[in-house]
């Protein structure tokens, strides 16, 4: 070490230097200044430089909760930190210089700050990390807790977002709604579907909204045709949330009878420019985002996918007839105005195709050969906040879907035409402290086009199945009151919801009333019923089928539910529900079935089925059961549910006069979702699925023979029990620039046969016995992709 500078003075002896010139005044003076300017260079060289540090804390941008385990170095150099359990770092002993600090973990983007150290100076910094398909920001979204602020009108309310829902969404796939499978309640028994049922209700009884437009069929898939699957048309990269509302749902979603499905896209990042190109095995894509005009006023993402999943399909599937391929495009510009208004403009387009030229010689006239959808929807958007205590969105959309299905003749045997204009206005006004009030308006202008043809061969002929042309308003406007008291412990909703369809004259009015009671800080009771009416698809109500004459489906459903906070992250609960359901749509006379004969006892006549069968609000039924979940949310380690539901759901046939087990009526389900984080750049999940098994649309039975036979019982057999596990690791690689993540992934790792029934295909009338086709499940398969961003 060198000698301190008192030292140097020290033995620096003076006097000599100053014999002689004492009568030199200026001489004198000029020395002086000369030895003061000695030492001071001497001083310097003499001393080392004092050591700089930084140190801070890295955070989630989605809850403000602190990153344990995150990588944080110095970019070209060796130095580099770990965060601690509190999501804390320090690094010292740094030279005085300008660096960029570096901050990456996997599931998460990368995030570079420039630093300039001063000699001696210390440096702290809150950085905040963006889950990777979320909007980069600076800031910290702070929520009432890691499950956000409970939604006092949605008492079954369960969100979804960040890295669970990139997870749970697959490599195979990459379907936001395939995750939504995997949450609490929810039913799914087909790997090549993202439709799912709920409570005993199949998918056409919920509603799927996406920026606050419902949509119609937003799916990849062939129409027409059993067996295709579907994929969702929207991109889960450009997704903000996904909440799932079942039950008893606020008064703004309408025309639906079972749930609602709110799907929030994003906006893009308004820190700088960024991009990330996407590569597996079933899939590739694009997506870019950045900040847009001055001061970063307002903000664009664009994404673009192509599939390649018909190819995996193809070898690994029992019955890969019908394994379609798919393109889609999707973006949104968003910018603020001046006096507190926001416009943005998105639009999603997509196309699906099918082409089974090469089996041309196996097909029939009623065989699909070659198929095309084509799915568009723009949607324009403003948002204008006055003040603290009121908010205000409208949204202009336009949705079209087109369908083209052919056979070996190069003939129409499916097409059809879906249009719709949609207008809907929302307002929120915080007229007290602890009270809003709610409301709004829609209107939907819907045009519907097709047909479906069959053909005979001998002789030659033409049979329509089904015709439909027409165009309809709907509208519907509610209302909404939120009160609370004893300094929110108690918090009760009223609302009301009017809905009026063009094709009849037929008006419902909807009530819905929930209670919220907190008597603990940790403990939430929830209690909640609701009226629901949902109208006729158009394709029924434009058909000779069916007709303007069908009424609203209805439902009322109950719910209650206690919650009980076990910690700052994890929460138990148990819910119970209730849904009484009428006037459901059905064809009474459609199926092939034995009926009993009045004159001879015991013995049974055979009913054929009518392929022109009409359809009426002939069903009535009921779902009740109850679920149980466990929860725990967290950016560090442990994060996921499990979850356990009990479900009975019957139906009434009032024109058949039967009664049989809904065909969604599920009596056991368990989902599963674990995620660990096990290193900075390793993130490991698991999802497993079990559902016991629903029942075989159709009058079917064994008859103690491994043989089908028709029945004069509806829904009596069942499908075998469906168990799915799916095995999930992300490893992520951080550069100076740009981050490399590998995503593997082995699907139904127990490899599980999982057969699904597919249709009736024949009866025998010689043995009586029934061809039935089922397919199977996807086998054990692994799949794998890469994601670079920069």
């Amino acid at each position: 070490m060198p000698r301190a500078v008192g030292s140097i003075r020290k033995e620096m002896n003076l006097a000599p230097l100053f014999r002689g010139v004492r009568t030199l005044p200026t001489m004198r003076l000029l020395t002086c200044l000369s030895l003061v300017l000695l030492l001071g260079v001497c001083e310097a060289q003499c001393v080392e430089p004092a050591e700089a540090e930084v140190r801070g804390v890295v955070r989630d941008g989605r809850g403000g909760e602190p990153l344990a385990r995150v990588a944080v170095s110095l970019e070209g150099t060796p130095i580099h930190a770990i965060t601690d359990g509190e999501g804390r770092f320090d690094i010292k002993a740094l030279k005085p210089g300008d660096y960029t600090l570096s901050v990456s973990t996997v599931g998460y983007k990368l995030a570079l700050i420039k630093v300039n150290l001063a000699n001696g100076q210390l440096k702290e910094f809150e950085v905040t990390l963006t889950p990777d398909n979320l909007r980069q920001t600076t800031t910290v979204e702070v929520n009432a807790g890691p499950f956000g602020a409970p939604r006092i009108d949605s008492p079954s309310e369960i969100s979804l977002s960040g890295n669970d829902a990139k997870n749970l969404a697959s490599v195979l796939a990459d379907d936001p709604l395939r995750a939504v499978q995997a949450l609490p309640g929810i039913t799914s028994d087909d790997d090549f579907n993202s439709r799912f049922s709920l409570r005993g209700a199949d998918y056409s009884r919920i509603g799927l909204y996406v920026d606050d437009v419902l949509l119609h069929q937003p799916f990849h898939m062939i129409e027409g045709a059993s067996g295709t699957g579907s994929l969702t048309i929207v991109n889960g990269d450009m997704l903000d949330n996904i909440d799932v509302q079942s039950g008893v749902y606020p008064a703004a979603y309408g025309d639906s009878t079972a749930a609602a499905v709110d799907l929030q896209t994003r906006e893009g990042s308004q820190v700088k420019p960024s991009f990330r190109v996407t590569a597996s095995a079933s899939n590739s894509g694009a997506l870019g985002e950045g900040p847009l005009g001055k001061g970063h006023a307002g903000d664009w993402i664009l994404s673009v996918r192509k599939s390649y999943l018909q190819y995996i399909v193809d070898r690994v599937a029992s019955d890969s007839s019908f394994a379609f391929g798919f393109w889609d495009y999707q973006g949104r510009v968003t910018y603020n105005l001046a006096h507190k208004n926001r416009v943005s403009v998105s639009f999603v387009d997509g196309y699906s195709s099918l082409d089974r030229t090469q089996d041309i010689g196996k097909l029939g006239l009623n065989d699909l050969m070659t198929s095309h959808y084509h799915y568009t929807m723009a949607n324009l958007g403003w948002n204008f906040t006055p003040n603290g205590q009121f908010l205000a969105t409208s949204h202009v959309a336009y949705i079209r879907e087109a369908i083209t299905d052919q056979n070996k003749n190069n003939l129409n045997f499916d097409q059809g035409q879906y249009g719709e204009w949609v207008w809907n206005s929302n307002a929120s006004w915080m007229w007290h402290a602890r009270d809003s009030l709610n409301f709004g308006w829609s209107m939907r202008r819907i045009r519907d086009d097709g047909f479906t043809r069959n053909f005979q061969y001998l002789p030659y002929a033409v049979l329509a199945e089904a015709d439909y042309r027409g165009t309809a308003l709907r509208m519907g406007g509610y209302g909404e009151q939120v009160w609370k008291a004893a300094h929110g412990r108690i918090a009760l909703t009223a609302g009301l919801r009017w809905d009026k369809f063009g094709v009849d004259t037929v008006q419902t009015t909807s009530p819905q009333v929930t209670l919220a009671l907190i008597p603990w800080a940790s403990t939430r009771i929830n209690f909640g019923w609701g009226q629901y009416a949902q109208e006729p698809d158009p394709n029924w109500a434009f058909s000779a089928l069916g007709g303007r004459g069908l009424l609203p489906e209805r439902a009322n459903s109950l719910v209650v539910s206690v919650e009980q906070q076990l910690d700052q992250r994890t929460r138990l609960r148990l819910e119970f529900y209730d849904r009484q359901d009428r006037d459901l749509l059905f064809r009474p006379f459609l199926e092939p079935r034995l009926y009993v004969l009045d004159v001879a006892p015991g013995a049974y006549g055979f009913f054929p089925g009518l392929l022109d069968a009409p359809i009426d609000n002939a069903l009535r039924g009921y779902a009740r059961g109850m679920e149980i979940f466990l929860q725990r949310h967290s950016a560090n380690r442990l994060t996921g549910w499990i979850s356990y539901s009990l479900g009975y759901s019957r139906m009434r046939d009032g024109e058949a006069l039967i009664s049989f087990p809904a065909d969604q009526d599920q009596r056991h389900t368990v989902n599963v979702y674990l995620g660990y984080r096990l290193r900075p750049t390793v993130n490991l999940s698991v999802k497993s699925i079990y559902g016991s098994g629903m029942p075989i649309p159709g009058f079917y039975s064994h008859q103690g023979t491994p043989y089908y036979y028709l029945s004069s019982d509806r829904n009596a057999l069942r499908e075998k029990a469906y168990e799915s596990t799916d095995v999930r690791v992300n490893k992520a690689w951080a550069f100076d620039r740009w981050k490399l993540t590998l995503y593997a992934e082995a699907v139904n790792i127990l490899n599980r046969t999982n057969p699904r029934y597919e249709s009736f295909r024949g009866y025998n009338t010689t043995s009586g016995t029934l061809n039935l086709g089922f397919v199977n499940m996807l086998p054990i398969l692994p799949s794998a992709g890469v994601v670079l961003e920069f």
